[in-house]
């Protein structure tokens, strides 16, 4: 494969979740797709680029169930280092629950740099999304793929796209919404490199882009 070779990266945000639902912290909760979450995902299925030569993302019960609707006859490449942030004593609860936590006051005026409460901090965080980047990456070059589809969360999603797109848009600018996600076409080079993707496409696509 050529440097100059273009890639495409479609990372997915997994479906809506109960815990997505009442807007509480579920991190590395080991929650199932709700069934407005699953029938979402039904909908959307038709709208996804299909034929990707790998799929890879978290091996937390919410992704597993995202790939199994999107893709149903690709295998799925479950990988920890995928998961999002670890929300420690937090996870499961709401921002009401927890507004009155001073640690959770700091964290939310200092979230790069103030870690969750006994969980993640960013820069862990980061580390560990990035090795599971190059991880994924050379998984695909191993199989000489083109198009990569990582099922993901949206903290990952934010971290990703605040790299990569030309929007120049920092993490909290980002928002997904549970099913969906974007696009990146990368070089061989801009892969590698973690540098600014060619171009960016947010996903499911329109319905007059997938014809």
């Amino acid at each position: 494969m050529a440097l100059g070779e273009h890639l495409v990266i479609t990372c997915v945000r997994h479906g809506i979740t109960e815990g997505n639902e009442k807007k509480a912290y579920i991190g590395w909760t080991d929650q199932s797709l709700s069934e407005n979450g699953k029938e979402k995902l039904k909908e959307y299925r038709r709208r996804y680029p299909i034929s990707p030569d790998l799929i890879v993302g978290s091996d937390l019960q919410r992704c597993r169930e995202t790939a199994a609707i999107l893709y149903p006859d690709v295998p799925y490449t479950a990988m920890e280092e995928w998961r999002e942030l670890h929300f420690g004593d937090w996870e499961g609860k709401t921002h009401d629950e927890l507004k009155h936590r001073v640690t959770y006051q700091s964290w939310l005026n200092e979230p790069f740099h103030i870690p969750t409460e006994n969980g993640e901090e960013f820069t862990g965080f980061s580390e560990r999304i990035w090795k599971a980047w190059d991880l994924s990456i050379a998984k695909l070059f191993a199989r000489n793929g083109k198009h990569l589809v990582i099922i993901s969360h949206g903290g990952v999603l934010k971290l990703l796209a605040s790299a990569f797109s030309d929007e120049r848009k920092g993490f909290w600018d980002w928002h997904f919404s549970p099913g969906e996600g974007g696009q990146w076409t990368h070089t061989i080079q801009t892969a590698r490199s973690r540098k600014r993707c060619i171009s960016y496409l947010a996903v499911p696509l329109m319905e007059n882009e997938n014809g």
